[in-house]
């Protein structure tokens, strides 16, 4: 992931507006470790990613979601920026 983050940002300098998203990759594999259900989403079961995504689509940064730290359960606010900026 860090690899794919530099070279991300080494072939493109993004627009002005920057938007924070998530997204699912499927997958069945009960032995990820870090699989969730969303069941909002098309495929629901998978690994979620949070994007930094600017105006033309173009992907940013990503990281991979690996789960909840120290909130104790506690639903998040700004947890996809908390995600990306390393925070959480």
């Amino acid at each position: 992931i860090d690899h794919l983050n530099e070279k991300f940002k080494s072939h493109w300098t993004p627009y002005q507006n920057l938007v924070v998203d998530e997204a699912i990759i499927a997958t069945k594999s009960p032995k990820s470790g870090i699989r969730i259900y969303m069941k909002s989403k098309p495929d629901k079961w998978g690994i979620k990613v949070w994007k930094l995504v600017d105006e033309c689509k173009y992907l940013y940064h990503m990281d991979i979601y690996t789960g909840r730290k120290g909130n104790h359960g506690k639903r998040q606010v700004g947890l996809g920026e908390c995600v990306l900026k390393k925070k959480c």
